[in-house]
C-alpha cells in the first residue's frame, strides 16, 4: 500500500558552517581524551533547573559544568510553536539548512566536550531499560493484542529488501531483554535525552527537561534518528495527531510495503521516500554530532541493535497499527538489526531506503 504524496528529490549538499563554527569545526576535528566520571555530576545541574522551573524555556546547551556547580542561562521569551522543528519540516519556512547546521553544531561541541565513560544508570533509560516491561506485556505475553498478524510475525525471521536476520522476531525481542538486565559502559554526554522535532526549536532552545541531564549518546541518537526518520514522519500523524497540535502539515514522504509470510520467514519488500527535509536534518546531524563522538569511541554501535529496537517496538504498541504499517514497521527494525552495526552503516543510513517504485 502506498501512502503519502509525490517522491522527494535527493538531498541538497550540506551549506557551509558560518564562521562563528569555525572553533566548533576545530574541536571535533580534534582527539578527546575520555574520562570516567560519575553520574552524580548531573545533580547540580537539575537543582539548577529545578529552582527555574517557572521559565518555559531554556536556552539549549549554555551550560557550563563545573566540579560542584552548573550554570543554566534561562529564557523567559516564551516561543512560538512555529518555531519547533516540526515547524520546519511541514511549513515553508526561509534559512533551514543554514539554521539547522548550527543547532547540531551546538549540539556536537556540548556532546563532545561532556563525554564520559559510566555503567551507571542513565536518565533517558527511562525510554530503554525501563521500558522493558512493555516488551514482555505488549508482545511476548501470549497474545499481542487483537493482532494475529504480530502473534504470526513473532515466530519468523525476518527477510527485508533481500537482508535476512539470523534470528526470529522473537528471539531479537528475548536478546533486548537479557541485554538490559544487565549494566554495561556506555559514552555518556550531557544532553536533553528526548531530542525530537516536538521538544527543540530552532532558535536554538529546548522543552521537555524531565530527563535532561547525563544521558547515554547511544540512546540520544536512537530517539532522534526514529523519530526523525519515521516515527514523527509517519506514525504519530496517523496514531497520535493530538501530538502535533496546529503542526499538522503534510509532508513530502512515501511509503510501500507487501509481505509474504513463509514457513520460517516473514519475506518483506519495504520502501520508504522520506522528506528532503527530514534527510538533511539526519545527514546534519550525523555530521555535526555522530561524527565527532565517532572520533571518541564507536563501542556504542554495537549496542544500536537494542535501543533501535526499544524505540521502534515500545513508544506505542505496534500490534494496534494498521497492517501496512505494522508490517513497516517490523521491517525497518530488520533492517537496523542487520544494518546498523558500525561506523559506515551509521554514515550510509540512507542507503536503507529503497524508494518507493
Amino acid at each position: 500500500m502506498v501512502t503519502g504524496t509525490d517522491a522527494t528529490a535527493r538531498t541538497p549538499a550540506r551549506r557551509k558552517r558560518v564562521d562563528a563554527h569555525s572553533k566548533t569545526r576545530s574541536m571535533m576535528r580534534s582527539k578527546t581524551r575520555l574520562k570516567t566520571i560519575p553520574l552524580d555530576a548531573g545533580v547540580a545541574l537539575e537543582r539548577a533547573l529545578k529552582e527555574h522551573s517557572h521559565l518555559p524555556l531554556v536556552r539549549v546547551l549554555r551550560v557550563t559544568h563545573g566540579p560542584s556547580s552548573s550554570q543554566v542561562m534561562m529564557d523567559e521569551d516564551r516561543i512560538a510553536h512555529n518555531h519547533l522543528m516540526r515547524a520546519y519540516f511541514v511549513k515553508r519556512m526561509p534559512g533551514y539548512a543554514r539554521r539547522m547546521d548550527a543547532l547540531f553544531a551546538l549540539v556536537g561541541e556540548e556532546f563532545v566536550r561532556t563525554a564520559a565513560v559510566s555503567s551507571l544508570s542513565c536518565r533517558n533509560d527511562a525510554f530503554f531499560a525501563k521500558r522493558v516491561p512493555r516488551l514482555r506485556d505488549w508482545y511476548l505475553s501470549g497474545s499481542s493484542g487483537d493482532s494475529r498478524l504480530m502473534d504470526d510475525l513473532l515466530g519468523k525471521r525476518l527477510r527485508v529488501n533481500g537482508i535476512e536476520t539470523t534470528q526470529t522476531l522473537r528471539e531479537m525481542m528475548h536478546e533486548t531483554i537479557a541485554y538490559f538486565s544487565r549494566r554495561h559502559r556506555l559514552l555518556t554526554v550531557y544532553g536533553q535525552g528526548d531530542f525530537h522535532e516536538m521538544n527543540v526549536s530552532l532558535k536554538p532552545l529546548l522543552f521537555d527537561l524531565d530527563i535532561l541531564g547525563r544521558n547515554s549518546f547511544v540512546g540520544e541518537y536512537s530517539v532522534f534518528f526514529w523519530s526523525t526518520l519515521f516515527h514523527e514522519a509517519h506514525l504519530i500523524p496517523r496514531y497520535n495527531a493530538a501530538h502535533l497540535g496546529d503542526l499538522r502539515g503534510r509532508e513530502r514522504t512515501r511509503i510501500a510495503v507487501t509481505w509474504a509470510i513463509l514457513d520460517d520467514v516473514v519475506d518483506i519488500v519495504l520502501s520508504y521516500e522520506v522528506s528532503v527535509k527530514r534527510r538533511l536534518a539526519i545527514d546534519c546531524y550525523t555530521q555535526n554530532v555522530v561524527l565527532p563522538m565517532c572520533e571518541i569511541d564507536t563501542g556504542w554501535i554495537a549496542d544500536l541493535r537494542h535501543y533501535l529496537l526499544m524505540r521502534v517496538l515500545c513508544i506505542i504498541d505496534v500490534s494496534r497499527f494498521e497492517d501496512d504499517d505494522l508490517v513497516a514497521s517490523v521491517g525497518f527494525l530488520g533492517l537496523f538489526w542487520m544494518r546498523m552495526r558500525d561506523k559506515r552503516d551509521i554514515i550510509s543510513w540512507g542507503d536503507l531506503l529503497m524508494p518507493v517504485p
